[in-house]
């Protein structure tokens, strides 16, 4: 059971990052992206607490106030790799991430005090000299790919400490409540993009494929 849960993590994360990347050649708004796959992941939350196949949590005040500045720095997180998608490859949007081990150390060092020991470290170097090898040869290189996925690893490393710092007993309560705040989050940052940025559609020149067309219709309907 355990092994094809993993296995079926895997298949849909495959298939989330190849499709989300032929969404954002046609689609280059990745702030609206991110909002949707929020808002679709919030109904789903919603739809477990209203029909009892999870428990909801209780809300507070103080829950809220725990639990904003992570689904802040975890949309920002989602953000910054689909921007990353959208500018470079999948592969090496990925290869750049492989780098989270070095942010969660580093982080975990100078926030929680946990000093790495020699062979934490020296398994970090392979990791770093791969990476740094990966990035000089890409042929897709561009620095706002690069610097939006290394700006993913720093976000969502940062989640993590703080998350084990603040959350404690709480953690379980707190993540439950976590999707309400991603949809918010990305919510106002897509209505700073569609101050920004018009779509690109045209009669002339449809998406190349029928889902992306039908989400650009739908997007534009509510002007997103």
């Amino acid at each position: 059971m355990l092994g094809g849960l993993f296995a079926a993590w895997y298949a849909f994360n495959i298939w989330f990052n190849i499709y989300n990347k032929q969404v954002l050649k046609v689609f280059p708004f990745p702030l609206s992206c991110t909002t949707l796959q929020f808002a679709v992941g919030s109904l789903l939350a919603c739809s477990m607490w209203l029909f009892k196949l999870h428990p909801a949590p209780k809300v507070d005040k103080d829950l809220i106030k725990a639990v904003l500045p992570l689904a802040a720095v975890h949309t920002l997180g989602n953000l910054l790799t689909n921007v990353s998608l959208g500018a470079v490859a999948v592969s090496f949007t990925h290869t750049i991430k492989a780098m989270e081990p070095f942010f969660s150390v580093l982080l975990s060092a100078l926030f929680l005090g946990e000093a790495p020991t020699l062979a934490v470290v020296g398994s970090l170097l392979p990791i770093v000299g791969g990476v740094a090898l990966a990035s000089a040869s890409e042929a897709t290189f561009n620095w706002g790919g690069f610097l939006a996925a290394m700006g993913s690893n720093v976000t969502f490393q940062s989640r993590n400490v703080f998350s084990k710092k603040f959350m404690g007993q709480a953690k379980g309560a707190l993540v439950r409540r976590r999707s309400f705040l991603f949809f918010f989050s990305s919510a106002r940052a897509s209505a700073r993009e569609r101050r920004k940025r018009k779509p690109r559609f045209s009669r002339a020149h449809p998406p190349p494929f029928s889902f992306s067309l039908s989400l650009s219709r739908i997007l534009k309907s509510f002007k997103i």
